[in-house]
């Protein structure tokens, strides 16, 4: 059975290491599958849910904030600028935080760079709410 050698590594360290059978992300050009004999890519990610399935069949998954995915020939590498597994999401506490952005953007005197950090942080909070709720579908539970 062919397999991809994985690795996921972020600014908080090594994630994952192992193999695998195929690697589902979300590209800014769109989903992405990845299996043995892919041709060589360098794609960026979106921020979002990332899921490594393993020869046995299990899933593991993660929320990237974003980075890149490389393909080569024999070998996955995963490049993110943050990443969380699936158990470190709370939906409590990122739902306070995107609630806490959206209050920010209606602020009618944020401008500028505060704007942009709470774009960006909306942005990030809807990204993990949608990783959370792929879990639980996943796992046969409703969000």
């Amino acid at each position: 059975m062919s397999q991809l050698e994985c690795t996921l590594v972020s600014a908080e360290g090594q994630l994952f290491k192992g193999s695998l059978k195929a690697i589902i992300a979300t590209s800014v050009q769109g989903d992405l599958g990845v299996y043995p004999g892919h041709a060589p890519l360098l794609a960026m990610l979106n921020p979002g849910p990332i899921r490594l399935i393993d020869v046995n069949e299990e899933e593991k998954i993660f929320f990237l904030s974003g980075g890149f995915l490389e393909v080569q020939p024999d070998q996955v590498f995963i490049l993110a600028d943050s990443s969380k597994r699936q158990e470190q999401l709370s939906e409590e506490a990122i739902e306070k935080t995107r609630q806490q952005a959206l209050e920010a953007l209606k602020d009618a005197g944020i401008t500028g760079e505060s704007r942009q950090e709470a774009s960006a942080l909306l942005a990030n909070a809807t990204a993990q709410l949608r990783t959370l709720r792929e879990v639980r579908r996943r796992l046969g539970k409703h969000a």
